[in-house]
């Protein structure tokens, strides 16, 4: 007997015995088990009622809202504002701030937007202004929005930059 089929020997029969074996049917069957379980938990994300878990933290309350949203429920409005207001505070994490930023579709129509965005808007004007592009790539609608807001809260800097863009491409 050669090496190799030595080899293919005592593999193919450590295969045999595990396969054999009750730990390993355990193993085997343990996937099922857990593919029924996700599949329960769909289900029963799709049932019509909504439970709202109570929790502090804006980016668990805003994914949520996600979820309902997805689902075509209205989510509990001043929990969302809450959450954004949260999100947008100049301590807040930035996890927290991107957040509040990709999850804009859920509350851009709320009456409230202007109030609670100002804030973060007026204390981050420049830097808004100077990365409109990274804002615009994380949520478009959010970006304008705050471009806007930010635009007249630093006139100097955007004059300075139409006298600089002026000079590139003359009119």
């Amino acid at each position: 007997m050669t090496d190799r089929a030595w080899y293919c020997h005592v593999w193919l029969s450590l295969l045999m015995s595990l396969a054999s074996s009750a730990t390993a049917l355990a193993a085997l069957l343990t996937p099922a088990l857990a593919t029924t379980r996700v599949l329960d938990a769909e289900a029963s994300e799709t049932r019509p009622e909504q439970v709202l878990v109570e929790t502090e933290d804006p980016r668990a309350i805003l994914a949520q809202a996600q979820r309902w949203r997805e689902r075509g429920a209205p989510f509990p409005d001043a929990l969302l504002r809450k959450a954004v207001e949260a999100a947008l505070q100049p301590e807040t994490s930035w996890d927290a701030i991107t957040v509040a930023i990709t999850a804009f579709d859920v509350y851009q129509d709320r009456p409230w937007l202007t109030q609670v965005m100002q804030p973060f808007v007026v204390y981050n004007a420049t830097n808004i202004l100077l990365n409109a592009d990274m804002f615009a790539r994380m949520h478009r609608t959010w970006a304008q929005r705050a471009v806007e807001m930010a635009a007249p809260q630093a006139p100097g800097f955007v004059l300075g930059a139409l006298q600089t863009l002026a000079t590139l491409a003359p009119v």
